[in-house]
């Protein structure tokens, strides 16, 4: 397991769009570039500890958006389907994790950090 279990994202956001994303926090994740997207898959990738069933991850939503308007600091949720397919025994399987991120909001760009928390009891 990779030992530096934090990520950081910029996205590039005038400041009409970002009141957008006051309202619909979804937006976020659909405007992190595609290059972002699999920066953070190749991230969670390396965070697992059992990586048996080719896990892909999907269904990225974003939830608990909330922004502090007077420190330009805010947080957000990022769930994520972590689904796996294992070929040998035809069975698939999926559970469902997180990202909590932390956010500055400046000069028209968002700079989120997260660190990953390994649910998995390793004993």
């Amino acid at each position: 397991m990779n030992t530096d279990s934090a990520i950081a994202i910029t996205v590039h956001l005038p400041d009409f769009l970002f009141q957008s994303i006051v309202e619909r926090p979804q937006l976020l994740f659909e405007l992190f570039a595609t290059r972002q997207q699999e920066d953070l898959k190749a991230f969670l990738f390396e965070q697992l500890v059992d990586k048996d069933g080719a896990p892909d991850f999907e269904d990225f939503q974003v939830h608990l958006f909330r922004y502090n308007n007077l420190a330009r600091k805010g947080t957000f949720r990022l769930k994520f389907a972590i689904k796996r397919q294992f070929c040998c025994a035809d069975t698939e399987s999926c559970s469902f994790d997180y990202l909590d991120f932390d956010f500055v909001y400046e000069h028209e760009r968002i700079v989120a950090q997260a660190h990953y928390f390994n649910w998995n009891l390793d004993n």
